[in-house]
């Protein structure tokens, strides 16, 4: 299948503006498989060292810059610790202890306003560059529209009918 530069440019119009253009893209390509739309990307990053998780922030952020992705905003929940204590000798004296603590630090990440292409492409770069030891995880929320039988003028027709 060939792809002409005059149907390559709404898709890149689609990233840049948002949801408007994004119809207009599903009525220019109504011959092809409509792109989904998605209302709102959430990304969730676990590591167990915190300058990591901000390298990988800015890293997340200039990418989504240069992608057109708008970032609506970054949190940072409260770390979970794990404390363990365990015996330094191994037979006789159990009075000796050595404590081990395993620390897991959170950021969140939301993005809004994507298109199915987009975030795929996002997402793929992102997760290629996770650094060592880091854990994601992503949660899309998609855009769809209502079926017919739950249409306002629908519903209204099958109310009138039936009273």
């Amino acid at each position: 299948m060939s792809i002409f530069i005059s149907q390559l440019k709404p898709i890149l119009h689609v990233a840049s503006t948002g949801r408007l253009a994004a119809l207009s893209l599903m009525r220019h390509c109504s011959g092809q498989e409509l792109d989904k739309l998605y209302q709102k990307l959430v990304i969730d990053v676990r590591a167990h060292d915190p300058t990591v998780l901000e390298s990988y922030e800015k890293f997340v952020n200039m990418t989504a810059k240069e992608l057109s992705v708008e970032h609506v905003e970054t949190w940072k929940p409260f770390r979970h610790i794990i404390r363990r204590a365990l015996l330094a000798s191994r037979f006789v004296h159990k009075d000796a202890r050595e404590f081990y603590e395993f620390r897991t630090y959170f950021l969140m990440m939301e993005f809004k306003n994507l298109t199915g292409s987009t975030m795929d492409t996002f997402l793929e770069y992102i997760q290629r560059n996770l650094p060592e030891g880091v854990c994601m995880k992503a949660t899309k929320t998609e855009l769809a529209r209502l079926p017919d039988h739950l249409n306002g003028k629908e519903a209204s027709k099958a109310i009138s009918s039936g009273a």
